[in-house]
């Protein structure tokens, strides 16, 4: 009997555990990302450096993000956004009216990495590789802590 209780009570603090770290990353991922490098593959990346330096993502309470990145035009997109910390890696989903782009993150004190599927499939990355036939896109940000001193 002792065993078992032990068994149940173990079971309950990984849940809580597990269920804190969600809760964690929810609150860590808030706030606004610089884009500090794109992988796209074998291939150099389609976008210019200088173009990049000026890609922000900013993740509000709500589960909403806003970026300049998102658009093809360069203005601001806003979409809906989901972690799921107890998947591995972590899952994130970026969700619009009529799409869903699957992800998989990683979040790392200000470092953020973000593998994004755009492809024709709709299966998620499995590692945090660029790879240009499957369209997965990685993105490394670094969290802006003052925007004055980050121009």
């Amino acid at each position: 009997m002792r065993l078992l209780t032990l068994i149940v009570a173990g079971a309950i603090t990984n849940s809580v555990v597990a269920e804190d770290k969600k809760v964690k990353d929810e609150e860590a991922i808030l706030g606004t990302w610089k884009v500090v490098g794109v992988d796209v593959g074998t291939q150099e990346s389609p976008y210019p450096p200088e173009a990049m330096k000026n890609w922000r993502m900013v993740f509000e309470k709500g589960d909403k993000v806003t970026s300049n990145a998102m658009d093809k035009d360069g203005k601001n997109a806003t979409a809906g956004y989901k972690l799921d910390s107890s998947e591995k890696p972590k899952a994130f989903d970026v969700v619009g009216k009529d799409w869903k782009t699957l992800a998989i993150y990683d979040l790392d004190g200000d470092n953020l990495k973000l593998c994004l599927n755009y492809g024709a499939d709709d299966k998620r990355p499995t590692e945090f590789k660029g790879n240009e036939k499957r369209y997965l896109i990685l993105m490394t940000l670094k969290r802006v802590k003052d925007e004055k001193k980050d121009k």
